[in-house]
């Protein structure tokens, strides 16, 4: 019985994750039901890599995700405007085989706001 429900419940995630695929819903969304999850850092740029699209942030090595949402000093932005040695706060999601993609980053003007916050 425990396989029957196993294999229910993975046709209906693979059902789920091609509706949303094919109504458009969010891949936040579809992450989160294929068992991924969000996670937040913060750290120092010490390289970016635009032709691959990764960067890393405080010794960890970060995959930009296709819909990537940049903001640096308050303000849309791009991932090709951030520079090494900026102070950022990334929001992630850590697949099964440790692959963090940033799906949000922003520039912190110090350390001290990601204290706070």
């Amino acid at each position: 019985m425990d396989i029957h429900l196993r294999l229910t419940r993975r046709s209906f995630q693979r059902l789920f994750i091609a509706a949303a695929l094919i109504g458009g819903w969010s891949g936040i969304a579809v992450a989160d039901f294929a068992g991924d999850y969000h996670d937040e850092d913060s750290g120092y740029i010490e390289r970016l890599d635009f032709t691959a699209g990764t960067a890393v942030i405080g010794g960890l090595t970060y995959r930009m995700a296709p819909a990537l949402k940049v903001e640096i000093n308050n303000s849309y932005g791009a991932f090709t405007m951030l520079k090494k040695g900026m102070f950022v706060r990334v929001l992630y999601l850590e697949h099964i085989d440790n692959d963090r993609q940033v799906v949000f980053i922003e520039e912190l003007t110090n350390a001290s706001e990601w204290e706070e916050t």
